[in-house]
C-alpha cells in the first residue's frame, strides 16, 4: 500500500504533468460543476465511479430529498478540505473540475473497486459559488449527517509505520505508555481534522461512525475510549484538540452562550462557522439565535448572535466572552464593544463562563437584567444602579501569549500604586467600612462568588493578614 507521501507525491504529479493539449482543452472547461437548482429541502449525492487507485476519479451529482422516509444508503464524510489553491482536476458529470489533492486522496480511498458508492461531501455536493444555496444547505446539515447510514471520518493518509501503530492501539485501548507519548501526540497534532469546528456535529449526530487512516478504519469510539482512559498521562504535556476535550453530548445540552465559549479553539476557515457550526447541536429555543447566511459579513453575524442572546436570556453573561483589546490582531473597532469575537482566542479564562469555576461569579443574581438594543443593533443600553465614580484608570494590562511576569509585573505594580493612592486619600471612616466590607467579602467569596472585575485580567481584592493582596486570574 503506497505512502502518504507517496500518494501526493502521485496526486502533484498528474496535476504538473499535462500535455500541451491538455492545458490548451483546460482553458475552455468549466473549473466547477455545473450546478442546477435544486428544491428547498434538496441536496446532491456524490455518485463515485467505480476504479483502481491509480484510475482517473469520476463522479456524477444526483439530487436527493432529504424528506423522504427512505433515502439510498449513503454515507456523509467529515473530513478536512487541505489547501485550497493546490488541486487535482477529476471529471464531475463529463466535465473536467477541480478539486482539492486532500478530497482527491479520500475519494481514491472511498472509492470500491466493481460498484458505485454514494457520499455527500460538503465541498462538491454543495455550490460553494453560491452563498444562498450555501446558507439553506448548512442550515440542513444535521438532518444530512443524522440520516446518513454512516459518517466516515477521513484522517487523511499514513505517514508511515508509526501511524499504522497509533490506530492499532485506539483500536485496542492500549496505554500511551505502550508507545510513548510523542508518538501518540505527534499523531494528533499532525491531523487537523481533530481541531476543526465542523466535525464536533458530524460526530455527534452520527448514528455509526467509521475513522479512517489510511488502509486502517477503526470505530470512532475506540479513539475518545482511548483519551478517556489515557488522559491522566497526557493532560500535563499535551493540550487536547476539542474533539477529544469536549463532551459532544455534554455540548448539546449546554446553551448557545456555554457552545461558543467552549469551542473557542476550534478552528473554521471561515470565521462565520464559528457559530454555524453549532446549528445541529442547538436546542430550538438556541436556534432562533442563529440564522445561517453566508451574505453577511462576520461582524453582522457575531453581533446578530451576541444581541439575540441577550434579549432572549435578558442577561449579560456574553459580556464575559468579550476579550481584551490588546489581545485582537485587527482593530477592535471593527467589532461593537459589547460583541464577542469567536474567532479570537481571549487569552485570558473567564470567570463568567469557564467551566472550571462551575460558574459561581454572577454580581446581578439571576434577576432578569433591564436592556434594550436599538433597532440597528448598534447600542446596548441597561438599567442599572450608580454605585461610585471612576477617579483614575490603570494602565492597559499586555496579555499577549506568552504571558510572562516581566510583562505584566509593571502594570499589576502600577494598579497596586494606584489602589494604595485612592486608599489613601479616604477617610477614616470609609477605610474602615470597606475593610469591613472586604473581610465579608473573603468569607463568602467561595459560596456567593463576590468578585470585581478589573479591565483585564480579571482580578480579585481581598484583605490578606493585613495589607491588601491583588490576586490576579489567568489562563
Amino acid at each position: 500500500m503506497p505512502s502518504r507521501k507517496d500518494i501526493l507525491a502521485f496526486l502533484r504529479g498528474r496535476t504538473q504533468d499535462v500535455s500541451a493539449k491538455q492545458d490548451n482543452l483546460r482553458r475552455t472547461v468549466v473549473r466547477s460543476p455545473t450546478y442546477h437548482p435544486i428544491a428547498h429541502r434538496d441536496s446532491r449525492l456524490l455518485h463515485l465511479f467505480p476504479g483502481q487507485w491509480e484510475d482517473p476519479i469520476a463522479f456524477d451529482l444526483v439530487p436527493f430529498s432529504t424528506e423522504l422516509e427512505s433515502l439510498p444508503f449513503y454515507e456523509a464524510v467529515s473530513y478536512t478540505w487541505g489547501d485550497q489553491t493546490d488541486c487535482l482536476p477529476v471529471t464531475c458529470s463529463g466535465r473536467e473540475i477541480d478539486i482539492t489533492l486532500n478530497v482527491a486522496a479520500l475519494l481514491r480511498r472511498f472509492r470500491l473497486h466493481d460498484n458505485i458508492r454514494l457520499l455527500w461531501i460538503d465541498a462538491v455536493c454543495i455550490n460553494q459559488k453560491d452563498d444562498r444555496e450555501k446558507s439553506i444547505q448548512v442550515a440542513m446539515m444535521d438532518t444530512i449527517y443524522r440520516r446518513a447510514n454512516r459518517v466516515l471520518i477521513y484522517l487523511g493518509e499514513s505517514d508511515g509505520r508509526d501511524t499504522t501503530t497509533v490506530m492499532k492501539c485506539f483500536a485496542k485501548r492500549f496505554s500511551s505508555q505502550h508507545l510513548g507519548l510523542k508518538i501518540f501526540t505527534g499523531f494528533l497534532e499532525s491531523r487537523p481534522w481533530f481541531n476543526r469546528i465542523w466535525v464536533l456535529q458530524e460526530v455527534a449526530l452520527a448514528e455509526h461512525a467509521l475513522a479512517i487512516c489510511g488502509s486502517i478504519c477503526i470505530p470512532w469510539a475506540c479513539i475518545p475510549a482511548w483519551w478517556a482512559a489515557n488522559v491522566e498521562n497526557l493532560r500535563s504535556s499535551f493540550a487536547p484538540p476539542p474533539t477529544l476535550s469536549i463532551d459532544p453530548i455534554a455540548l448539546k445540552r449546554s446553551s448557545l452562550l456555554q457552545q461558543l465559549h467552549d469551542t473557542r479553539l476550534s478552528r473554521a476557515t471561515d470565521p462565520r462557522d464559528k457559530v454555524y457550526g453549532l446549528i445541529g447541536l442547538l436546542s430550538p429555543e438556541d436556534e432562533l439565535s442563529v440564522m445561517v447566511d453566508y451574505t453577511q459579513s462576520i461582524d453582522i453575524v457575531y453581533k446578530y448572535v451576541a444581541s439575540s442572546i441577550m434579549s432572549r436570556v435578558k442577561s449579560l453573561k456574553v459580556l464575559s466572552a468579550v476579550a481584551a483589546i490588546n489581545t485582537h490582531d485587527r482593530p477592535r473597532s471593527s467589532l461593537l464593544s459589547w460583541v464577542p469575537d469567536w474567532q479570537q482566542d481571549p487569552g485570558l479564562t473567564s470567570l463568567g463562563l469557564s467551566n472550571m469555576y462551575l460558574e459561581p461569579y454572577g454580581a446581578g443574581g439571576s434577576v432578569a437584567c433591564g436592556l434594550h438594543i436599538s433597532t440597528d443593533h448598534l447600542q446596548l443600553s441597561c438599567l442599572g444602579i450608580n454605585l461610585d465614580v471612576v477617579e483614575s484608570l490603570g494602565e492597559l494590562c499586555p496579555v499577549q501569549a506568552p504571558i510572562s511576569e516581566g510583562k505584566i509585573l509593571p502594570t499589576l505594580n502600577q494598579w497596586w500604586q494606584l489602589l494604595i493612592g485612592t486608599w489613601e486619600t479616604r477617610s477614616s471612616k470609609l477605610r474602615r467600612n470597606t475593610s469591613k466590607l472586604l473581610k465579608n467579602a473573603v468569607s463568602y467569596a467561595p459560596d456567593m462568588g463576590i468578585y470585581c472585575r478589573v479591565r483585564s485580567p480579571d482580578a480579585i481584592f481581598v484583605e490578606n493578614q493585613g495589607p491588601y493582596a491583588l490576586w490576579s486570574t489567568f489562563k
